[in-house]
């Protein structure tokens, strides 16, 4: 089945600080997904992972910190 979002082993934060450590997550077309947790653990941190915000950002153990979104996305493996 086909992803509409696939992300392996993501790590993201600011400056010295990690927020999110390896992350996995795959979402498929028709599913509806909540993301939920505390104050300060890391969902806004998330979404600006994705949308290629964050201070620095990892995938598949690269740094993609300063490649742009789509190239970044490519790079991981996702197919546009």
């Amino acid at each position: 089945m086909t992803e509409v979002l696939k992300i392996d082993g993501l790590s993201a934060g600011y400056g010295p600080l990690r927020v999110i450590h390896d992350l996995d997550l795959i979402i498929h077309p028709g599913e509806r997904v909540g993301i939920v947790g505390l104050n300060g653990h890391g969902k806004t941190t998330l979404f600006y992972a994705i949308a290629g915000l964050t201070g620095w950002l990892w995938l598949k153990s690269s740094d993609v910190t300063l490649i742009p979104s789509s190239p970044a996305l490519r790079r991981s493996g996702r197919r546009h």
